[in-house]
């Protein structure tokens, strides 16, 4: 899956100390990620002078993204390991077995659904989740009508959307902003293409059904959508800027070790 052969992999194991063989295998690590054959990340500093790692989902970084949001999970089970939570492992047969997607966490899409279909699903989605958003009776009556309705006689299906795009808190994020690596995460690929560009607070409902069922779902998948990067603990059912930035943050941390060093100017 990385590139590696087993065999050079094994010729690690001739290293004198332990540490040394961690040393060698993170060293091949940080190498794989700085090969800008699969892609290119870099810092960003801002006008406050604080760093963004910078990784944007496009067809040149797609295997380079994937690589990072596999090496963010391996790096959250070494951590749990190394914790009071005990010994946990990663499951490397079952990661195998599926088809796994770059989930775009808040996917809402410029794009507007033209299929009356899918606009009718897209909605029944949606309603069934409104009532965590606080949903005014206006806007209820405005869905239940155009549900009802036909089709020459519809209110515009877009005015609606955005009206529940925006109580949901998904308006502010940007093409830029959506396509950025804390808007990114690791995600089966029969659950991230059943419910299409859903909002996050139907996203996060379906994710916490498959693993009540026993679903495996990547550990930062699923500190994704339980939002543990919340820092304010204030809006469960929304994903944002500040959410995306503190994904963000979290991944560059989680993998200090084998990121390119910030620039000094």
């Amino acid at each position: 899956y990385c590139g590696e052969r087993i065999e050079d992999l094994v010729m690690l194991y001739h290293e004198a100390t332990r540490s040394a063989i961690t040393a060698a295998l993170k060293a091949r690590i940080a190498a794989r990620l700085a090969d800008t054959s699969t892609g290119r990340l870099q810092w960003e500093r801002d006008a406050a002078g604080a760093y963004s790692l910078q990784l944007p989902y496009n067809d040149r970084n797609r295997e380079l993204v994937r690589r990072v949001l596999l090496l963010f999970n391996l790096q959250e089970v070494i951590r749990q390991r190394n914790s009071s939570l005990g010994f946990t492992r990663f499951p490397f047969k079952v990661f195998k077995q599926e088809m796994w997607d770059i989930e775009h966490i808040d996917s809402s899409s410029e794009r507007p659904l033209t299929n009356a279909e899918d606009q009718l699903k897209w909605l029944a989605a949606a309603q069934h989740d409104l009532p965590q958003l606080k949903a005014t009776p206006i806007l209820l009556q405005r869905i239940q009508a155009f549900e009802v309705a036909k089709h020459e006689q519809r209110e515009d299906f877009q005015d609606i959307y955005q009206a529940i795009v925006e109580l949901a808190g998904e308006a502010e994020n940007d093409t830029q902003t959506k396509n950025g690596i804390g808007n990114l995460t690791l995600l089966d690929a029969r659950t991230n293409r059943s419910y299409g560009n859903a909002l996050f607070v139907t996203k996060r409902r379906r994710i916490i059904e498959n693993d009540t069922a026993g679903q495996f779902i990547p550990p930062c998948t699923k500190n994704v959508f339980l939002k543990y990067f919340d820092l304010q603990g204030v809006a469960r059912t929304s994903w944002g800027v500040a959410d995306i930035r503190a994904h963000s943050d979290r991944i560059a941390g989680a993998l200090a070790d084998f990121l390119p060093a910030k620039p000094l100017n």
